[in-house]
């Protein structure tokens, strides 16, 4: 899937901040990056960083250049991230407003998680959660010319491991973990999104809210939805190949992942 693979991204961020490599989600991301110290993204906080409020970007129409490069869809060895991410001089907005949907923060992460540790995001997941979750299957996940996790997109799990990524996730926030309290965290400062004034959008995850109940909802292009219940500890994830996210006229995340998870809560 996807955007999915941005809430993977998140996860990592987590994880330095429970294991004390990163003090505090409202410390600029200069502060761990030498890289992001040397750009636009200096002075943005790693809250705003993960809410896609930086206010780098206005809207998707200008990355879209950037998001071929970091793909390396010409094979032109162009895609370094931290390359793609110092020629960005200039803020549209001021930062923690609004969160506006792009993949640059995303990108800017990665980096972040990545000079920080010492290690890539896919190492950091693959090491700390993908192998603790009983996953069945392996993780493949793209990277750039430099062995820097691909944030945006590019983490290849089968559906089930994507289920037991979800139920991770539930399982942590049930057992009041750092990490889980990193998810309920995400939910609380969640921001409307540029999207929808309706949407909201947590720490790299949307946030779906059922009966004033939020869960935290991973979305992917063309119909990858996994919504995750915690109040029941339950996970609905279903993966497909829709051209406008749709099933036989019926939005997929609207109208039928959601109604089975109403289907199958306890209230």
């Amino acid at each position: 899937p996807m955007s999915m693979t941005k809430t993977l991204v998140g996860s990592a961020v987590g994880l330095a901040l429970c294991n004390g490599d990163i003090k505090s989600l409202d410390d600029t991301v200069g502060l761990y990056s030498k890289s992001l110290s040397n750009s636009v993204y200096n002075n943005v906080t790693i809250r705003n960083l993960l809410r896609m409020a930086s206010g780098v970007n206005e809207n998707r129409d200008n990355e879209k250049e950037y998001n071929r490069m970091i793909k390396n869809r010409r094979d032109s060895g162009l895609n370094d991230q931290v390359e793609i991410i110092q020629s960005i001089q200039d803020r549209y907005s001021e930062q923690g407003k609004v969160s506006i949907y792009h993949t640059l923060d995303v990108t800017a992460a990665s980096i972040l998680i990545s000079e920080l540790t010492g290690k890539s995001v896919s190492k950091i997941f693959n090491n700390e959660i993908f192998t603790e979750m009983g996953a069945s299957d392996s993780l493949y996940w793209w990277e750039d010319k430099n062995g820097v996790t691909i944030g945006m997109a590019g983490a290849y799990m089968t559906t089930r491991d994507w289920a037991k990524f979800g139920q991770f996730i539930s399982d942590n926030i049930n057992a009041k973990t750092c990490l889980g309290d990193f998810f309920l965290s995400g939910i609380k400062d969640s921001l409307s999104s540029n999207i929808s004034p309706s949407k909201k959008y947590g720490y790299y995850f949307w946030v779906s809210n059922l009966a004033g109940k939020p869960m935290v909802t991973l979305i992917g292009n063309r119909g990858q939805v996994m919504i995750i219940n915690h109040y029941d500890n339950a996970v609905v994830m279903l993966a497909s190949m829709s051209k406008n996210g749709k099933y036989e006229g019926k939005d997929i995340h609207k109208e039928i992942i959601l109604p089975i998870v109403k289907k199958l809560n306890s209230w």
